[in-house]
């Protein structure tokens, strides 16, 4: 996103994702561009930190908004990580969860999130809220609702 062009082909499994795109002439503007906005760049190939690496970012500011997405790429399990639970917890933020249901040409915002859930307790509620809905190329199925 910070400095390649997407392709429209569809993602293939082993493919490496931090280079895929097209990398343009100009990457160096869309990179300065999607920063000044406060994109955070985050390299997938290291697990560990980045949780810590968004509190530090976002912790001095007055407001924010941070858009995570259900499935990081179209390649996992369909299992919701629990990244955005620790990041609201440290950052006393309030979580808003979104919908975007492609296939049916409509998006929701939902009630937000209590903030007395555990880790566990969110990630089914979103697990349910967002179960089959359908994006582009795939149908969210929450684990154990699938029957």
């Amino acid at each position: 996103m910070f400095t390649r062009i997407s392709l429209p082909s569809s993602t293939k499994e082993g493919m490496d994702l931090d280079n895929y795109g097209i990398k343009h002439p100009f990457w160096w503007i869309q990179r300065y561009i999607i920063n000044r906005l406060g994109g955070i760049p985050v390299w997938r190939e290291k697990s560990k930190g980045t949780t810590q690496l968004i509190v530090e970012r976002l912790k001095n500011k007055k407001r924010f908004i941070l858009y995570i997405t259900v499935e990081g790429n179209p390649l996992t399990n369909g299992e919701i990580k629990s990244g955005y639970y620790f990041i609201a917890k440290k950052l006393n933020a309030t979580v808003v969860p979104m919908k975007i249901d492609f296939g049916n040409r409509r998006y929701e915002i939902l009630k937000p999130l209590s903030s007395n859930l555990s880790v566990e307790g969110s990630k089914r509620k979103l697990e349910e809220a967002f179960h089959n809905v359908k994006g582009k190329k795939k149908t969210f199925i929450a684990p154990g609702l699938d029957k």
